[in-house]
């Protein structure tokens, strides 16, 4: 777990290249949320190990419903030519990952999940058993096989701990601790960029109420932003707005934003001043 830039599609691409160079009979099935770009990008660096991989093709979720035995087999099918096997994710289903998962095991695939921050977000809110299902269904295959998941508690869990606090009850209590890694290193980071997420996270944990859990465990969904690098750049101003944008329309922001650009042209870098914001 780790917000985003902390580097955790990097740790888990560099885990599976040495899977895979480890023992040449390892496969990979990798499930990402990432769109055309992030899976591009995949593929180049797995290209650039000198490790073959290929993106499975469905339609929709219909497909993973109706199909599921025929995209097992092209999962294996693939696995025969090709290291890496890459997919979306099975839409919103989680109990159909947590199905595939259990027909992998025993296998030479090894699963990776990368981004399931949102799929969390769906489970709590919709699905409210399906992240237990799949955290039970990921300790039991972990018996024969590698297990990785990734994912940004503080992008989209962040605001759903309230619901019985299910995404750290099933990621984070009942994950045996030798299992879990949190990153607070952003690889991105600046002195800036650190100093927004250090403001972000003190409004969010004042703001939320975590009566009953741990601080250890506050500290594993929001975790504490380290300091980053100082580089010359952009001068980042942050505005904690004390009230509900939708109140007033969202004027709010829009005169925050005007505010902001007419300082900016004062400093001459915006030579007009029309560039103003409607907010549209």
């Amino acid at each position: 777990n780790g917000p985003a830039g902390s580097g955790k599609t990097i740790i888990l691409l560099a885990k599976i290249i040495q899977l895979v160079k480890a023992n040449d009979q390892n496969r990979i099935m990798l499930f990402t949320a990432g769109g055309f770009t992030t899976k591009q990008r995949i593929r180049d660096t797995l290209h650039k190990a000198d490790i073959s991989s290929e993106e499975m093709q469905y339609t929709g979720i219909r497909d993973w419903i109706s199909n599921t035995e025929t995209i097992i087999q092209k999962i294996k099918d693939s696995t025969q030519k090709n290291k890496v096997v890459i997919s979306s994710f099975p839409g919103v289903m989680t109990d159909i990952l947590t199905d595939i998962l259990g027909r992998l095991s025993s296998s030479n695939i090894h699963m990776f999940i990368d981004d399931y921050q949102l799929k969390l977000h769906w489970d709590v809110s919709i699905t409210a058993d399906g992240a237990d299902a799949l955290l039970r269904r990921c300790n039991e295959t972990s018996a024969t096989n590698l297990v990785w998941i990734t994912c940004d508690l503080t992008q989209n869990g962040g605001y759903d701990i309230r619901l019985e606090d299910k995404i750290v009850l099933s990621f984070i209590r009942d994950m045996p601790s030798a299992n879990l890694v949190t990153l607070s290193l952003n690889l991105r980071n600046t002195c800036d960029i650190t100093s927004t997420l250090s403001t972000i996270r003190e409004q969010m944990v004042l703001r939320h109420n975590f009566s009953g859990m741990e601080a250890a465990h506050i500290d594993i969904v929001f975790p504490v932003p380290k300091s980053g690098h100082f580089i010359h750049g952009p001068r980042t101003v942050v505005h904690v707005i004390d009230k509900r944008v939708e109140d007033d329309g969202g004027g709010l922001v829009v005169d925050v934003f005007n505010k902001e650009l007419d300082k900016l042209c004062d400093t001459g870098y915006v030579t007009s001043a029309q560039h103003r914001y409607s907010g549209q």
